[in-house]
Parts: C-alpha cells; structure tokens; sequence
C-alpha cells in the first residue's frame, strides 16, 4: 500500500508493470480496485508501468466530510501530486465516468502531457448531480440490482456515505475540452442514459474515435470488459507504440 497527502487528505494508489505510464482512474462510487477486478491492470500489466489511485472520499484515500474539499479541480490536483511522487510527467490515460471527468481536467494543467485518452462514459458537460445523490440514498438496493460482483457489491456498499454525499453535493459545471487534442478513444454504452452527451463529445474532439457498445449501459461499458478491452488494447498499443510478437 502506497500513500502520500494533500491539504492533509491521504491519497491511495498502486504502481505495477514496466513501460509507458498508464494512468486509470475510477468512477464515482468506485474505487481503483474496479481496474483490478475487471481484468484492466493485467491487460497492460506486461507493457505499460500502471499506475491506479483512489480518489478522496473513495476507497482507501482520506474521507474529509467538508463540502468545499471536493470538486473535480481539487481531484486533478490530487492525481498530479500522485503522478509527482511517482516522477511521471507524460502518460496513458484510462478514465471511466468521473474518472474521465478527472482526465479532461487533468488536460488544463501546464505541466502535465496525457499522450492519449480512453475516455468511458462520460461527457464534459454541465451535469445536474441529483441523481447521484439520490443514488447514495438508495446503494443498498441498486447495489445489488447491476448485475456487479458480489465484490464489487461489498466495496459500493463499504463506502462512507457522508463523504461521498459531500462529494456530490455540487453540481458539475462545464469543463473545458479546448486541451483534449490528443488521440483520444470515446467509448459509450448504447443504453447509458447519457450516450448522446457521449457521442456528442467525440464529435467536438479534433482527434477522437467513437466506439459504441451495444446493448451496454453506463456501469456495463467497465465491467462487461470482455467487449472494452479488445478496443482499447489496439487503441492503447498503438498510441505507445507497443506490439506484442
């Protein structure tokens, strides 16, 4: 287990593997472990050094129940102060939901280079959080209701409900794509309620391709990663220009 802080907030995250950084980043509810069990980090384990962190109020991070401690700046600045410990400058990137939001964050900070983006459900629109926030009012049904493992089941359930109701207790403004010139792979569950956002996103990107994935929804374009991987193995390995024989 590896630790440093910001603004006294512990911050959790793991490195494996040797190569090109490769950055995940999970989504809200989530935790890096989603990245482990669904396959992701032995995917690109033998080819990329990976490196995978929980955000603050998820996971094994710090849990700051103060409303103004969250917010999608405060979580790029907290990936950048993992990334500083761990001397990576350029890197892969992998964000699924807010971890994406995270990513076109990430792209606005001077001194990082995100060399490409597997962007997973997620648009970079203003976003009303109501829903998520009735969401943590009602995991314990739709917890088990997703058709997630029962691993899976027993993190969503083992998170701090007050930490992450302050995580969502604000709305998402808008962020700004105008950085996101990378090639970046948009990838959108068909039945995922925000998939015209989605699609609208790779649109707007100069250097985007789109993949649909039929028949998935929101939390299915993670897990169901036997239909996710195959795409963005290619996508990945081309980018970082690594071939295996």
């Amino acid at each position: 287990m590896s630790v440093t802080s910001r603004q006294g907030v512990d911050l959790y995250y793991e490195t494996t593997g040797n190569g090109p950084a490769l950055v995940m980043l999970h989504g809200f509810f989530g935790s890096s472990q989603d990245w482990y069990e669904y396959g992701y980090v032995s995917a690109f384990s033998a080819d990329f050094r990976i490196v995978t962190t929980d955000f603050r109020g998820h996971g094994k991070s710090g849990k700051p129940l103060e409303l103004e401690a969250y917010g999608i700046p405060e979580y790029a600045q907290d990936v950048r102060q993992v990334l500083q410990v761990n001397s990576v400058k350029e890197f892969h990137l992998i964000g699924f939901s807010r971890g994406a939001r995270v990513g076109f964050a990430l792209s606005t900070i001077a001194d990082i280079r995100i060399k490409s983006f597997v962007c997973i459900g997620e648009h970079p629109f203003a976003e009303d959080m109501s829903s998520i926030r009735d969401g943590i009012d009602k995991i314990d049904i739709w917890a088990k209701g997703c058709g997630i493992s029962l691993d899976h089941q027993k993190r969503l359930l083992a998170n701090n409900r007050a930490a992450l109701r302050a995580a969502a207790a604000q709305d998402r403004p808008e962020e700004n794509v105008d950085r996101v010139t990378m090639p970046t792979l948009v990838v959108a569950g068909q039945r995922d309620t925000d998939y015209e956002k989605i699609v609208q996103t790779a649109s707007l990107l100069p250097h985007a391709t789109l993949l649909t994935l039929e028949g998935l929804d929101h939390f299915e374009s993670l897990t169901k990663s036997d239909r996710v991987l195959p795409s963005v193995i290619d996508f990945l390995h081309r980018q970082a220009r690594v071939y295996r024989s």
